[in-house]
């Protein structure tokens, strides 16, 4: 955190991971109070939580099991005041059957539309920052589960790298890969990680964005 402040950022996005700060390690509000003293001595704040989800992918485990874990990360940051919790989906992004494909894909949007009821009511922001690594990768399948599940309390996390590998590149695609316009998921996002490229217009977007796959 030192070098993050002497460096000039504003602040930190919390990595929920074991050595990093866990939500089960953190759990009395003594604990979050000093916690987020310690990184406010370095004049930081706190832009989101990204917690450990791993051992509960929710396109496969059932969805209480996910939400026992969700709630324990949601009022960790209730308690240190951090307004934007990080999701993803976990699974590796294997070909899967078209039967179970659709089974774990209106498991996983039943389960997020839930994580966004539950958030709304702490006043904390869900943001599902899709990537090529995990699950549901292509633009096609980003926009569907946004239309979906996005709503005032549940976006999309919108990494320009990501969106690029995933839609230029078509990096760790599955099936057919099909022209498209990721430009179209844009919509759904709480862009984050270009809020400033942002502010000069949606034809910079599209152009770090371009055409691609899927």
């Amino acid at each position: 955190m030192k070098y993050t402040a002497e460096a000039g950022y504003d602040g930190v996005e919390l990595n929920g991971f074991r050595p990093h700060p866990h939500q089960d390690d953190y759990n009395t509000p003594a604990k979050r109070k000093d916690l987020m003293a310690l990184i406010g001595d370095f004049g930081l704040g706190v832009s989101g939580y990204a917690p450990d989800f791993t051992q509960v992918p929710p396109a496969v485990v059932e969805p209480e099991a996910y939400l026992k874990i969700f709630r324990k990360c949601l009022a960790f940051c209730s308690g240190c005041g951090i307004k934007t919790l990080r999701v993803d989906t976990v699974s590796p992004p294997f070909a899967l059957l078209a039967v179970e494909y659709e089974a774990r894909f209106h498991r996983l949007a039943s389960t997020w539309r839930a994580v966004g009821e539950e958030a709304s009511r702490e006043g904390i922001l869900v943001v599902w920052e899709f990537e090529p690594g995990f699950w549901l990768n292509k633009p096609s399948e980003v926009k569907r589960l946004a239309e979906e599940v996005v709503d005032r309390h549940f976006k999309l996390l919108f990494d320009t790298s990501h969106a690029f590998m995933g839609s230029v590149i078509g990096a760790r695609h599955t099936g057919e890969l099909l022209p498209s316009l990721p430009w179209c998921c844009v919509d759904y996002c709480f862009c984050a990680d270009v809020e400033r490229e942002a502010r000069r217009g949606p034809e910079f977007l599209r152009g770090i964005m371009g055409g691609g796959a899927g």
